[in-house]
């Protein structure tokens, strides 16, 4: 028997590419046939009337409910990981599969799934060691944790050299797990003061996971995405012209349309983005 699914989205804020980006997701999914009837959809937003007429149940993210996941709305991108572990609690699945709503599945997540038990999560995928690292984002973490003891709950954290970035683009939890995002969101307190970087929340999770000696296993070959901000640019209208074309509740039309949008750029436009930044460079 399939395992029972629950798939989960956050989106909030003014900026509508999120919640596109989540219809997009959900749209494909069905037009795909990803869906089954033991699987189920959750979406953790701030704008529950853009989802009317959709399957997925919704839960409202209230404005004292981002306050409190976001540290006092100093650090949003707690938020994630908090909605997670809420749906967790309100729900009867026992795996939960969390996507970024600028990712859509390329592969059906029911084989997926079968990576996730009790001591096994999935994540997207490995950016690589931290300490010695060469992006500049992943080297802030060595800049702001490097010898310190970092106090969270009832342990103590020191980066060391097993340290590595997992991008949580994906997560795939079960739920004899949740309490690891507790652990994650504690420990996410009391590095982000310290850390010039908007990745904490992903690092927390790989993190805890790690000194649990939970097993992690990418998943990257399941998804595609718009991430990048060339792709953003030129995706992001694309999906804004078609829910204005089509209007934004009209689910099975959408499920019928959406192989008509292809969120990989055309060479041109690709090109064209290209030279635009090389031009900013130089002037």
């Amino acid at each position: 028997m399939q395992p029972s699914i629950r798939y989960v989205l956050v989106c909030y804020g003014p900026n509508p590419g999120y919640v596109h980006g989540a219809k997009y997701q959900i749209a494909r999914a069905f037009h795909d046939q990803f869906m089954s009837e033991r699987s189920a959809i959750t979406v953790v937003t701030d704008q529950v009337s853009a989802f009317l007429g959709y399957p997925v149940t919704c839960v409202e993210l209230t404005a004292e409910m981002k306050t409190d996941w976001s540290f006092g709305n100093r650090y949003h991108f707690g938020i994630k990981n908090r909605a997670l572990a809420h749906v967790i609690s309100q729900s009867e699945e026992d795996i939960f599969l969390q996507l970024d709503t600028d990712t859509y599945w390329r592969k059906s997540p029911k084989a997926l799934a079968g990576n996730v038990h009790p001591s096994s999560i999935v994540l997207k995928f490995d950016e690589g060691p931290v300490i010695g690292s060469q992006n500049r984002s992943i080297a802030r973490f060595e800049e702001g944790l490097a010898g310190r003891d970092m106090r969270y709950g009832q342990s103590i954290y020191r980066l060391d050299n097993y340290a590595r970035m997992w991008n949580s683009g994906l997560i795939g939890i079960h739920r004899s797990d949740a309490g690891i995002l507790d652990e994650a969101y504690q420990l996410m307190e009391v590095i982000f003061p310290d850390v010039q970087a908007h990745t904490v929340e992903q690092f927390v999770l790989g993190e805890v996971c790690r000194l649990k000696a939970l097993k992690l296993s990418p998943a990257r070959h399941y998804l595609g995405d718009w991430s990048s901000i060339g792709k953003k640019d030129y995706f992001t209208p694309e999906l804004a012209q078609f829910f204005d074309h089509f209007g934004e509740h009209d689910f099975s039309t959408h499920v019928h349309q959406v192989a008509s949008l292809r969120p990989r750029r055309p060479i041109n436009v690709f090109l064209q983005q290209k030279l635009q930044r090389l031009w900013n460079k130089i002037r």
